[in-house]
């Protein structure tokens, strides 16, 4: 099962600095693209909500889906 998030939605960028906050911004993104396209399982699941990456801000299904497969990031 799936569980929710905390947040209930987000961008991108934002997501991708949770997960690597020590890293420059743009780097971050390109970074939980490239985990986000390594998990054919995930995107396979992204899919199915009408997820396209051009789009910057997520949906509450799109973060549980994202925090589902990749783990749980360092939310505030």
């Amino acid at each position: 099962m799936i569980a929710k998030s905390p947040i209930k939605t987000l961008n991108k960028r934002r997501l991708a600095r949770y997960y690597y906050p020590d890293i420059k911004p743009k780097s971050a993104v390109e970074k939980l693209k490239s985990e986000v396209y390594g998990c054919p399982e995930l995107v396979a699941e992204l899919e199915k909500t009408h997820f396209i990456w051009q789009k910057w801000n997520l949906t509450p299904k799109q973060l549980d889906l994202i925090c589902y497969y990749l783990g749980e990031p360092n939310f505030p």
